[in-house]
């Protein structure tokens, strides 16, 4: 079973995609555009799909969760303030 998850690259996420797969799920991973990233290495050698782009693009999301049966949404961009705080 594919299954979509948000911010592997936080320590909630990587907790969780290393439960995902030690239990046998294919996960798919979104990540925010950033140039230059590194440190992924891990999550690919296991077998995980990572897939850059932006939550906010609805065709983005729809594509991404096009084929998968259960969406963990743990990710957080922590320095993009919330609309109703400004």
């Amino acid at each position: 079973m594919r299954v979509l998850l948000t911010g592997i690259t936080g320590f909630i996420g990587g907790v969780v995609a290393d439960r995902l797969l030690d239990e046998g799920y294919q996960v798919r991973a979104q990540l925010r555009p950033k140039p230059g990233r590194t440190g992924l290495e891990h999550w690919s050698e296991r077998g995980v799909e990572i897939v850059e782009g932006d939550l906010a693009d609805v065709a983005f999301v729809a594509e991404i969760c096009r084929e998968t049966a259960v969406v963990f949404h743990v990710g957080w961009q922590a320095n993009r303030p919330h609309p109703t705080i400004l």
